[in-house]
């Protein structure tokens, strides 16, 4: 089966070869790289998507990791500006959660927090990108193990072998959730911490 391919430049003429990962990381790696080649940079994406709109169907914004990464910095700076501008201190941490309502709820121990909830609610691009970056990241873990996963059927060499696989990885398919995402700024910085319950 063994589809995934990666290149890799020669160092002596710079023609280019074929050379199959030799790993499920590696290959995992790769897939990844590929699906974060776009004319289109992830923040700009990213923005369309909390406008609601997106700028093209051929482009969506995959949750992978250096998506998440780059929205995340790009969302420190958001954070860091609205703050500044609101004389808001960046060094007490703050949580935020969506609510099952869809409202973006922000949460800590610092003197000031009805105040920060009222920046974002009073700021709906600031928060709807907030909400929007916590559901692609949420996203992320599930993502990169349902990659894992289809490598490693592609790689199967038998039923037994598959059979492993779906048994290993069987909350992918019970329709429950198993990842628990906590959205965190603390001193500027953008924290998130998953938990996997199997």
């Amino acid at each position: 089966m063994n589809s995934i391919w990666s290149v890799k430049e020669t160092e002596n003429d710079g023609n280019v070869q074929f050379k199959k990962p030799s790993t499920v990381s590696e290959q995992v790696d790769f897939t990844l790289m590929m699906m974060n080649m776009s004319d289109t940079s992830a923040v700009d994406l990213f923005n369309a998507a909390a406008e609601g709109s997106t700028l093209s169907v051929d482009q969506p914004l995959l949750p992978t990791r250096q998506n998440v990464e780059e929205i995340s910095a790009y969302m420190e700076d958001q954070i860091n500006d609205a703050f500044k501008r609101a004389g808001i201190s960046t060094d007490e941490a703050v949580t935020f959660t969506v609510g099952s309502d869809g409202s973006l709820k922000v949460t800590g121990d610092r003197d000031d927090i009805g105040e920060i909830q009222e920046l974002f609610e009073n700021n709906t691009d600031l928060s709807d990108k907030m909400k929007t970056f916590i559901g692609l990241a949420s996203e992320m873990p599930k993502f990169e193990r349902a990659i894992e996963f289809q490598i490693k059927y592609e790689n199967a060499d038998s039923k037994k072998e598959i059979d492993a696989l779906l048994k290993e990885y069987a909350d992918l398919f019970d329709g429950k959730e198993h990842y628990d995402s906590t959205f965190a700024f603390d001193s500027g910085k953008m924290d998130i911490e998953t938990t996997f319950t199997a």
